[in-house]
């Protein structure tokens, strides 16, 4: 008798196993969770990096291990599960060490490195004494009670310069009643490398863009490119695909060609173009029948080797707070004028701060190019191209009372503390993100972390795959496509 209980208890074990397997693989709850604790190892979520961004690993009174974030962004990814999910949502747990902002970004283009990003500790926003109104997920404080409701607000406010944003589309689409089309055209002639976005508005007139650029063939694999028209919805209203030229070895032979545009019909509004490309694509020259050519965030402006004799000077005009400067070649190293100032660039893969002390929009001269610009702001490469639609969005580096805002609409939800630490998590949908060997990637970012001699704690990670609950027939099917031989 023993021994047949103990012979079907050997044939049940390897049939129970691999009905546990097809359960967790197929996940009924819908939840399925994998967690990082920093000092020890997951098969799900890979380890924070680079290395010389954190330090050693680290632990408190209470033997909690965890490391520190000494310079940002880092990154982690984490390997997507057999199953199709919706949504994953990614749960850090920190100590801010009163560091202004920590966000967390998921990767949604693999050519020009984009990252959605995500509040997870804002601390303007948590030390603000303003009226507040809640609705659903956004908040509005106000320096005075104007409004008593979002609802109001949206409605009647009039000045955007007063209006601060975080994490917060204002949905009132932006109108230039006075606005006039201009006649024929208008080009800059400056390169530009890899990925760009810019602004701009349209009113009862044609969309007209040229673009000459170049495949310069510096690195290798294929460099395919598009250029991406979206509308005030953030719809894409026109895409122009630009196949690689089949060079794909790293010889330097560039190949060149012109991308036209040539558009009629489109609806008065804000229109944002992408110029997306990888880092071997050059935009040489853009010619424009619109007004308005403002860049959003950041300009690479490239080199001209192998286009022209020698480098050229560019100017623009921005009116970001914080910009930081950085070449990644020797004989690029220049000064830099910002409006009645310099900024010595002066050795390549540094990252060069600088804060702008003036209001409004100020002149920028950059007299080698060849420089890799990111700010809190917007740039334009002539003063009678810029325009800025949005509101106020704030950053690690903004001054609330100097800007003159009076009114901050978000979706950042507090943070939840637990002792020393504190709590908070963003979602992100799957159909969203960039798969790389089956795998998502995330970043974290706290911008100024150097600036501010500051650093992050952080002592876990919890990934979440999200989707819906199953029914029992939908997990009878899961499972009978998952046995070889049915069900």
């Amino acid at each position: 008798m023993n021994k047949i209980i103990i012979k079907s208890i050997i044939v049940l074990i390897p049939a129970i196993i691999f009905v546990y397997l097809i359960w967790v693989d197929i996940c009924p709850s819908g939840i399925k969770e994998a967690k990082l604790y920093i000092g020890e190892s997951s098969p799900y979520i890979y380890n924070v990096l680079p290395d010389d961004r954190v330090s050693e690993l680290k632990s408190n009174d209470d033997g909690q291990s965890y490391i520190s974030l000494t310079n940002e962004p880092v990154y982690f990814s984490v390997l997507l599960p057999n199953t199709q999910f919706d949504e994953v949502e990614v749960e850090l747990e920190y100590n801010s060490n009163e560091q202004p902002l920590i966000e967390l970004g998921a990767l949604t283009d693999i050519y020009s490195e984009n990252y959605s990003f995500k509040p997870i500790y804002n601390k303007i926003i948590e030390t603000l004494d303003w009226q507040r109104i809640v609705s659903d997920d956004v908040s509005l404080f106000q320096r005075k009670l104007n409004f008593n409701s979002i609802e109001n607000f949206l409605s009647f406010f009039s000045d955007r310069s007063k209006i601060g944003t975080y994490q917060y589309d204002l949905s009132v689409p932006y109108i230039e009643d006075d606005y006039k089309p201009i006649t024929g055209t208008q080009t800059i002639n400056v390169s530009l490398r890899g990925y760009h976005k810019y602004l701009t508005y349209i009113k009862n007139e044609p969309f007209y863009l040229s673009v000459d650029y170049m495949d310069m063939n510096r690195t290798a694999g294929a460099d395919d490119a598009v250029i991406r028209v979206r509308d005030k919805n953030d719809n894409v209203v026109f895409e122009y695909f630009i196949n690689d030229d089949g060079d794909i070895i790293e010889d330097q032979v560039r190949s060149n060609g012109t991308a036209i545009i040539d558009q009629n019909g489109w609806e008065e509004g804000v229109y944002s173009v992408e110029l997306s490309g990888t880092s071997d694509i050059f935009w040489r020259s853009i010619t424009t029948s619109q007004k308005y050519m403002t860049f959003v965030s950041k300009i690479y402006i490239a080199d001209d080797v192998g286009y022209l004799e020698s480098n050229r000077a560019t100017e623009f005009y921005t009116d970001a707070k914080h910009i930081v400067f950085e070449t990644t070649h020797e004989d690029a190293v220049q000064k830099i004028t910002i409006g009645n100032d310099v900024v010595d660039v002066s050795q390549s893969h540094v990252k060069y701060n600088y804060t702008v002390d003036s209001s409004g929009v100020v002149r920028v001269y950059s007299p080698l190019s060849d420089i890799k610009i990111v700010g809190d702001g917007k740039f334009a490469f002539k003063s009678s191209m810029y325009f800025n639609p949005d509101p106020i969005q704030l950053n690690a580096y903004s001054d609330i009372d100097a800007l003159g805002i009076d009114y901050i609409i978000t979706t950042y939800k507090e943070y939840n503390g637990l002792g020393d630490w504190s709590v908070a998590s963003a979602k992100f949908s799957i159909d969203d993100l960039a798969k790389i060997d089956n795998t998502v990637k995330f970043a974290i970012s706290a911008p100024g972390l150097t600036q501010f001699n500051g650093d992050v704690d952080l002592q876990s990670i919890t990934v979440r795959f999200l989707k819906e609950k199953m029914t029992f027939k939908e997990i009878y099917s899961a499972v009978r496509n998952l046995l070889p031989f049915g069900l």
